[in-house]
């Protein structure tokens, strides 16, 4: 997991619940799409709303793996703010590619209770492929 912080803009005076809904719409898209886990934590920072997240790769926020109804949700967003969220890096160490899967033997699906990467891993080597990466 690779942590995040994503910046929406300034907290709206008015409707705030509907640009929360909004924000949470989005995020489940892509959680369902398997580009950030299911965890994250909404936050009022210096006036701006914010949400603290795991992806699940070093691509996950590319616009390529964003489902439609995800780049629905996106653009709502953009039009409201004004531009699109400000996705932060939190870890100096964290991965900066994702493990490709095309060349690999064999692929087989793994998990246990415990597990917060991707089911999906390549057979040569074991690490996990995100399931965004996958063609639709």
């Amino acid at each position: 997991m690779i942590p995040y912080k994503l910046t929406f803009g300034p907290k709206p005076k008015s409707h705030r619940k509907t640009i929360v809904d909004l924000i949470e719409n989005y995020l489940s898209s892509l959680i369902r799409n398997g580009q950030i886990f299911d965890e994250y934590s909404l936050a009022v920072q210096k006036g701006n709303l914010c949400v603290y997240l795991s992806a699940l790769g070093p691509q996950a926020k590319a616009r390529k793996y964003h489902s439609s109804y995800g780049l629905k949700l996106l653009d709502e967003i953009i039009d409201f703010f004004g531009k699109a969220p400000d996705w932060q890096l939190l870890d100096d160490e964290a991965l900066r590619r994702d493990t490709t899967w095309t060349k690999a033997p064999f692929l087989f699906l793994f998990t246990h209770f415990l597990d917060s990467e991707s089911p999906l891993c390549r057979g040569d080597n074991g690490r996990p492929i995100p399931v965004y990466r996958l063609k639709k």
